[in-house]
C-alpha cells in the first residue's frame, strides 16, 4: 500500500468510524500528507479496512519509510489514530447529545469510538483466557490476563507518598489527554475522555484500556489528590450513579495490600458488567431504628460484606458512613483485626449501584494489618497461594472476577505437558526456572493424577487447582471467615452498630 492510498483509507475509515465530518476531510488529509512526507498525492484510491488491518498498515509504512523505529511504531500509530479522532470537545458534545435521549447509547457510542480509534485494542484483549466457576452458593469469573504485567504491592505502598516531578504525574491524570508518551509513560493521543461534576467537584471518566470486564470505565478526580474512603466517598459514588444508572460503581481503598494500584490518585472503577457479588445469597437481616426505610443484609460471600438499600439517599449515605467510622476503629484480637497501630488498618471497599429508584452499598471490610506469619497481610492472598496471585485483592477480584498475571498462560501449558507424560518435572524446572512456584502444586497434581493424562483431564486438572486457589485467596481476604466462629465475631461487631 502506497503513502497516498494509506492516507486515502485512513481518511474514509475516518469518516465511517470516528465521525469525521466531511468539512474537515481536506484539512485532515492535507495534514497526513505532511506527517507522511507527501508533496502532493498520486491517487484518490483507497481500501476498506477494520482496525487491526489497518494498523498493520499503520505500522509497516512508518516503519518502511522511516517515520518511525519498530519499537516506537505503536507510538507512531497511537499517534496517527488521534489525529483522526475529533478533538475532545467535539466528542464530548457529541457524547452528551446522546445522553440527552439515552445514557446507555451515550456511554455505548464512547466505547464504540475508544476500540475504532485503537485506545482500547479489543482484538488483543480477546486473546484473554475467561471462564465461570460455579461452586455451591456463588460463582467466580476468572481471567488470565495477557496485557498486562503484573504489579508489586510494596512498589504499590511506596508510591503513595511518591511526590511526581513529571509530566503527567501519574497514568490517571487529566493532563494525559493527547499527550505524546514518553519511554516510562504512554501515548495517549487517542483518548478520549467526559467531563462532569460530582458533589461540586470536576471529575471525568474514560474507559480502562485493558477493559477487565465490559464496558469497563474509571472514574477520576481531576486534581491530583491521594485515594480516599469518608462520607465524602459515599456521596460521589451515589452522585455517579444518578448520572450513569446504567453503571455500577466502586472505589479501591486507599491502602496498600487491601487497595488498587494506583493509590496516588483519587479514582473510581465501574461498567456494565454484572459482578459475581452481585448474586450473593444473603446470610443475615438486620435492622437499625434510627433507619427504618433502610435494609441491612449480611452476603454469604467469600469476604465480609454488609449491604445497605434504601430509596432515601441521605439516610443511606448516613448509615453507610456510620458504619465505616465504627469499622475504623474497631478492634477484635482473637481474629487478628486490629484497626490501627502507627498506621491506620481498617477500612472499606465500596461498591454502588441504583436498580429503578432505590440504591445498594455494597461494604466490604478491609484490613491490611501484617505479622511475622503473613508478611505480606494476614487478610491478603497467603504465601502458599503467591503462585497464583500476589497483588493486591483489589475492588475488583473483592466482587468476585479474578484478574490472573499472563505468565500462568506460559507456565501452565508446561505444567500440561508435564501432566501429559512430554516432559519430565526435573526437565521443566531446568528450561523454565520461575515455573518453581507450582513444584508444589505440580508434584501434587502428579500423586493425585499421574502422567499420562489425557488432553482434556490435564486441563482440568489445572483449571479446578486454579478455581479453588482463588476461592482460598478470597476466604483470605475475609476479616470474619464464613464460618461459625466468623459469625460470632462479626454479631460482636454488629451490635456495636446498634443493629
Amino acid at each position: 500500500m502506497t503513502k497516498t492510498v494509506l492516507i486515502n483509507t485512513l481518511i474514509n475509515y475516518a469518516s465511517k468510524n470516528l465521525i469525521l465530518d466531511n468539512r474537515d476531510k481536506r484539512y485532515l488529509f492535507n495534514f497526513l500528507l505532511h506527517k507522511f512526507n507527501i508533496d502532493s498525492p498520486e491517487t484518490d484510491e483507497y481500501e476498506e479496512c477494520q482496525i487491526d488491518e489497518l494498523i498493520k498498515y499503520i505500522k509497516e509504512t512508518g516503519v518502511i519509510e522511516g517515520l518511525c523505529h519498530d519499537i516506537d511504531s505503536e507510538r507512531f500509530v497511537t499517534e496517527i489514530m488521534g489525529i483522526l479522532t475529533p478533538l475532545p470537545s467535539k466528542i464530548e458534545d457529541v457524547f452528551w447529545d446522546y445522553y440527552s435521549k439515552d445514557q446507555e447509547m451515550a456511554c455505548k457510542f464512547l466505547y464504540d469510538l475508544q476500540v475504532k480509534n485503537n485506545y482500547i485494542k479489543a482484538t488483543q484483549i480477546a486473546l484473554n483466557k475467561h471462564w465461570k466457576t460455579e461452586f455451591p452458593n456463588n460463582f467466580l469469573e476468572i481471567t488470565i490476563n495477557l496485557s498486562k504485567p503484573e504489579k508489586d504491592n510494596k512498589v504499590t505502598a511506596r508510591l503513595i507518598d511518591t511526590v511526581s516531578n513529571t509530566y503527567p504525574k501519574c497514568l490517571l491524570c487529566k493532563e494525559n489527554l493527547g499527550y505524546a508518551g514518553r519511554k516510562d509513560a504512554p501515548a495517549r493521543q487517542n483518548l478520549r475522555t467526559i467531563g462532569f461534576k460530582l458533589e461540586d467537584e470536576n471529575w471525568f471518566m474514560q474507559f480502562s484500556p485493558y477493559q477487565y470486564y465490559e464496558e469497563h470505565v474509571i472514574i477520576i478526580n481531576e486534581k491530583h489528590l491521594n485515594m480516599k474512603i469518608d462520607q465524602s466517598t459515599f456521596r460521589k459514588l451515589i452522585a455517579f450513579v444518578d448520572l450513569f444508572p446504567n453503571y455500577f460503581i466502586g472505589s479501591n481503598t486507599e491502602l496498600p495490600i487491601v487497595g488498587g494500584s494506583i493509590l496516588n490518585h483519587e479514582h473510581y472503577q465501574g461498567g456494565k458488567h454484572l459482578m459475581p457479588i452481585f448474586f450473593a445469597p444473603l446470610k443475615f437481616h438486620f435492622a437499625n431504628k434510627q433507619y427504618p426505610d433502610c435494609q441491612i443484609e449480611y452476603l454469604n460471600w467469600y469476604n465480609s460484606c454488609i449491604v445497605l438499600k434504601s430509596q432515601n439517599r441521605e439516610n443511606l449515605i448516613s448509615l453507610a458512613t456510620n458504619i465505616l467510622d465504627e469499622w475504623k476503629k474497631y478492634d477484635d484480637e482473637e481474629v487478628d483485626i486490629i484497626a490501627k497501630t502507627i498506621a491506620q488498618h481498617n477500612t472499606i471497599t465500596p461498591i454502588v449501584r441504583k436498580i429503578d429508584k432505590e440504591y445498594t452499598i455494597y461494604l466490604i471490610l478491609r484490613n491490611n494489618r501484617t505479622n511475622e506469619r503473613y508478611e505480606d497481610g494476614i487478610f491478603h492472598s497467603h504465601k502458599e497461594y503467591h503462585n497464583i496471585k500476589k497483588e493486591a485483592i483489589g475492588l475488583i477480584e473483592a466482587m468476585g472476577l479474578f484478574i490472573l498475571p499472563g505468565r500462568l498462560d506460559r507456565q501452565f501449558k508446561i505444567i500440561k505437558d508435564i501432566l501429559q507424560g512430554k516432559i519430565s518435572l526435573s526437565d521443566a524446572l531446568i528450561e523454565t526456572p520461575d515455573l518453581m512456584v507450582h513444584k508444589e502444586m505440580i508434584a501434587d497434581a502428579i500423586i493425585n493424577n499421574g502422567e499420562r493424562n489425557s488432553d482434556d483431564k490435564a486441563d482440568l486438572i489445572i483449571r479446578n487447582y486454579i478455581d479453588k486457589t482463588c476461592v482460598k485467596i478470597l476466604e483470605c481476604t475475609a476479616v470474619f471467615k464464613n464460618n461459625a466462629l466468623g459469625d460470632e465475631h462479626l454479631l460482636k461487631f454488629i451490635k456495636r452498630l446498634d443493629l
